[in-house]
């Protein structure tokens, strides 16, 4: 087989061929049986060029690993290296050693440089003595991995901009919305607490309520709670506290005794009314034909007992008037506990089923109730 021939057999196997051209290799592979084998051994070798049955994507980074792995291989030995290499050695070969040049002009490869070897010289040749002159290659250092850079377009900063803004204003809302509702069950839970410690000592005392007196240093309404705690109803002091109050952030809240309230300075005294009862609002007592009476437990519905307090105020300090918008949670309504236990959640001051104001009595006053179903909540350092 001639080396034109190969050419030909490759271009027969691939249906490349004219029809005279591939009627002719037929005839020849017909008659020659080397040839034969030959086309046999390409046609083994074109099978991995054959098309696959479904298309599929290349693994990733497969140019940069490739070209990796081929810059690690050695180069190859050009004949003029090789024959250089074999000259300097001839003296310590055999007759019989032949150089890489002679090897390859006895195969009938041509021994000149080509473009895949043109860069290879002599020196990238090392010699070792021990190996009686045979030609080694340095492998030359894979290249570093080059980062994969991934850059950001002005488009790509306003569109994921956009996306959390969106998605921000969805979530918000209801994040917040979320923290009140939870704020708002955990105010419900300490005024439940609170309602079984007043039912608690209501028990032990006729019905009766811790209410404030007339008159001295315990006359105000946050004296329920040294009273409560006096009759060891109340173990727990943070029950005062609404979770959403600036009282909350305070961690030295504590309840006065009843022997602090009496012995204290009057500067003392002062704050210690305004504090004692919590964040909570507490019912004081009625007036009724000008004696000044304490509240009973009737189990009342409608008789309001303790609940959140309005942020607005007057000039003076003291609540406004009835009809109040803006309550203590998320500034739209109010947590209220009632004489029969129950707790209900309003948005004003008065409850629609009911013309009783429970922060004024019924001459708009922030005072005692004018009788005995005219329940009123104050603040704890409020006097009657």
């Amino acid at each position: 087989m001639t080396d034109s021939t190969r050419p030909q057999l490759v271009g027969y196997l691939l249906q490349a061929l004219e029809t005279e051209e591939a009627q002719q290799v037929a005839d020849q592979l017909r008659q020659d049986v080397e040839l034969r084998r030959e086309c046999l051994s390409l046609q083994r070798g074109l099978q991995i060029l054959a098309p696959d049955e479904e298309p599929y994507d290349p693994p990733e980074y497969l140019a940069r690993r490739t070209c990796t792995k081929l810059w690690a291989q050695p180069p190859a030995i050009t004949a003029s290296a090789a024959s250089n290499a074999s000259e300097s050695t001839a003296a310590t070969k055999s007759p019989g050693d032949q150089s890489a040049a002679g090897q390859l002009a006895l195969s009938g490869i041509p021994a000149t440089s080509t473009p895949l070897t043109a860069g290879i010289t002599a020196a990238t040749l090392n010699f070792d003595s021990s190996r009686a002159g045979t030609p080694t290659v340095e492998r030359a250092a894979p290249p570093e991995q080059l980062p994969v850079q991934r850059r950001w377009h002005s488009y790509d900063v306003i569109a994921s901009a956009c996306m959390l803004m969106a998605l921000g204003g969805v979530l918000l809302p209801t994040m917040l919305q979320s923290r009140d509702q939870a704020r708002t069950a955990g105010c419900q839970s300490n005024l439940k607490d609170l309602y079984f410690s007043l039912a608690g000592f209501t028990t032990a005392n006729n019905g009766r309520l811790p209410t404030a007196d007339e008159r001295g240093r315990l006359a105000f309404a946050g004296v329920f709670a040294p009273k409560l705690a006096a009759a060891g109803q109340m173990e727990n002091p943070r029950i005062l506290i609404c979770p959403e109050s600036n009282l909350a952030q305070d961690p030295s809240f504590r309840v006065s005794s009843l022997n602090e309230l009496n012995r204290a300075k009057p500067s003392e005294l002062v704050l210690m009314q305004r504090t004692v009862g919590g964040s909570y609002g507490f019912t004081l007592g009625y007036r009724e034909q000008g004696v000044y009476r304490p509240v009973m437990n009737l189990q009342r519905k409608t008789f309001a007992l303790a609940g959140d307090l309005p942020r607005r105020r007057s000039a003076d300090g003291s609540l406004k008037l009835s009809k109040l918008r803006g309550g203590s949670h998320g500034g739209d309504g109010f947590n209220i506990l009632f004489e029969d236990g129950h707790i209900s959640y309003i948005i004003e001051c008065r409850d629609a089923n009911c013309q009783d104001d429970y922060y004024f009595n019924d001459e708009n006053q922030a005072a005692a109730g004018l009788h005995q179903h005219d329940a009123v909540l104050v603040e704890s350092g409020q006097a009657p």
